[in-house]
């Protein structure tokens, strides 16, 4: 235990400095990142106006709520069709900031979507007072809101063959398509699971619509809905970010991988104020998250020139900006292929021994596994070539932190899959004994006490213990370097501890966590 505490303490600084290194290489290599932050989903919103909009270009703006999704969903083929950029709100007060932002704009028409629920009659009559024109886009819900805003962008247009529809229950799925449906003029209808609104399907048969691609599994738009559509084709995943994945590759041959954008899944603001950019250049916009992201195709994924961060640190941490420029270079998969299968992290399990398994890593033979109890120095360091491995034992009522670093079968670069902190469970008996923990046994049994320890790890030259038996009938001490059997005694009525005690003659650590206790009844 000694010498392997010292060697991770080493393996863990060595690390440290070639991750440092990476993250200096990575952003200097074909594809670079660039971060577009605010202080806030507001902020943000004006500095992505101010990446794609230059002074006095602008005489529309379309003006969404920041604090609720579903009316804004369908804005950004409205922006697309208007020049214009997207900028978020409050409810009630338009900020100093985005007055500023309209004037270097040059705007003259806002386009509120929609009704005063989100975007209040206040704000409207502050805007008005200001000589900017309003158009306020809405409806009696958000699907209805959907419907008026396709059918400004067809009045608009007079001819528009296809449609997306999208669940209006959560924003992923409509923000993955809407830089692709806003170059390519279609607009975002929402509609629930299972019943298509009338208003929507109105639309389809005014208008023509031949094809329609409706986002999202049958858990978010029922085959029942799918039926009614014109040239009905389902893009799907797994979840959001396999969906994003789906749209990608749909439409891949479309899109300009020269830019890329890259929003959290996690929540809609960032990635609504950003399909508008998105859509000047016909970029994609990848959902990403922790550990994955939208896009895996690795001939799309060569074309990427650089990638545009929407949002700040607390959405978007660098470790995923380095994980997506590593993926522009074909470095390593997404999609959770690059994480720790087993355990979890935030799992509960079992003190003993644990096998932990990952998952492979493309481009990546070796692994190093370091797992280290929290607040100290010991635990284990493993190299191997598996994607499984049994450690421990570990100690009961504990956390343990769990780092798995891959390395290539040549070259410098490594990849820190994401790191996994457990707890253990209090089992009170995390060695094997006889009698069993809280046994009751009857008056004049022979008991016969023994004990071993799972692993002989703990038990090297620097530990020894000691075994102390108490009850009513006397205490009993005794010393052994391994499991040991102790006489057998004709014990009295009463509750027995039988407690082993493990000491580090190097260190002095003393470990009094293997207890068990047992009765004997009258």
């Amino acid at each position: 235990m000694f010498k392997i505490r010292n060697r991770l303490i080493a393996t863990i600084t060595i690390s440290t400095i070639i991750l440092v290194s990476l993250s200096v290489n990575i952003v200097q290599a074909s594809t670079s990142a660039q971060r577009i932050a605010g202080v806030d989903r507001y902020d943000t919103s004006i500095k992505i106006s101010q990446e794609g909009w230059k002074n006095g270009t602008s005489q529309n703006v379309v003006l969404a709520t920041g604090e609720d999704f579903p009316d804004a969903l369908s804005a950004a083929p409205l922006a697309k069709k208007l020049a214009a950029p997207i900028l978020l709100t409050q409810k009630d007060t338009i900020s100093n900031e985005l007055m500023t932002e309209f004037k270097r704009l040059g705007v003259q028409n806002i386009y509120i979507v929609g009704g005063e629920g989100v975007i209040s009659k206040t704000i409207e009559d502050q805007l008005n007072k200001a000589n900017f024109r309003i158009i306020r886009l809405a409806g009696t819900d958000r699907y209805d809101t959907s419907h008026n805003v396709a059918d400004f962008i067809f009045a608009q247009s007079q001819s528009i063959p296809e449609a997306v529809v999208a669940t209006g229950e959560n924003f992923p799925d409509a923000l993955s398509i809407a830089p692709i449906a806003a170059s390519n003029g279609m607009p975002i209808l929402l509609s629930p699971k299972d019943s298509l609104p009338d208003s929507i399907l109105s639309y389809f048969k005014e208008h023509q619509v031949t094809k329609t691609y409706v986002i999202g599994g049958s858990g978010v738009i029922s085959e029942t809905i799918m039926k009614q559509l014109p040239g009905a084709q389902r893009l799907s995943g797994n979840d959001r970010y396999e969906t994003n994945n789906a749209i990608l590759k749909n439409f891949s041959n479309e899109l300009n991988f020269a830019k890329v954008y890259a929003a959290t899944g996690e929540n809609y603001p960032d990635a609504l104020a950003g399909s508008a950019l998105a859509a000047l250049s016909n970029s994609p916009l990848i959902l990403a998250t922790n550990n994955k992201a939208g896009i895996t195709n690795e001939e799309d994924n060569s074309k990427i020139g650089s990638i545009l961060i929407l949002g700040g640190e607390g959405v978007i941490s660098s470790e995923v900006v380095d994980m997506l420029v590593a993926l522009s270079n074909n470095q390593v998969p997404i999609l959770g292929s690059n994480e720790i299968v087993y355990p979890k992290n935030g799992d509960t399990i079992d003190s003993g021994n644990l096998t932990i398994k990952w998952s492979s890593i493309r481009g990546f033979t070796n692994y190093q596994v370091n797992v280290t109890k929290v607040g100290t120095a010991l635990g284990w360091h493993f190299d191997t070539r598996e994607t499984s491995l049994t450690v421990g034992p570990l100690e009961p009522d504990s956390t343990y932190q769990i780092q798995i670093t891959a390395f290539p079968e040549e070259g410098t670069q490594i990849w820190n899959l994401p790191s996994v902190v457990v707890n253990t469970k209090s089992s009170g008996n995390n060695f094997l004994a006889s009698p069993i923990n809280n046994e009751i046994y009857l008056k004049g049994s022979p008991v016969i006490v023994t004990y071993s320890i799972p692993s002989s790890d703990k038990i090297d030259w620097h530990w020894y213990s000691e075994i102390q038996l108490s009850g009513p009938s006397g205490n009993w001490s005794f010393s052994a370097n391994s499991g040991s059997n102790i006489p057998e005694y004709m014990l009295t009525p009463g509750k027995y501890s039988l407690l082993v005690i493990l000491r580090n003659s190097d260190t002095g650590e003393t470990d009094y966590s293997n207890k068990i206790g047992f009765t004997i009844s009258n």
